[in-house]
């Protein structure tokens, strides 16, 4: 996640990426501090998504 929102931020400032996920700009900081206690695995989806990136989740049987 932190690469992702370091290039996220290179198209602007905290701000803007704040405002792109809808979130405070406290919460781009606990994202690139991988403080992730506070966000769903689909509310971080959805954060890949607004930056442009597809989710894929594969679910497959283990090697046991």
């Amino acid at each position: 996640m932190k690469e992702v929102i370091a290039r996220a931020m290179g198209l602007g400032k905290r701000a803007e990426v704040a405002k792109r996920l809808r979130i405070a700009q406290s919460n781009v900081s606990a994202l690139i501090n991988y403080r992730l206690d506070n966000f769903s695995s689909e509310k971080l989806m959805e954060f890949f998504n607004l930056l442009g990136y597809d989710v894929d989740v594969l679910i497959r049987p283990s090697a046991n």
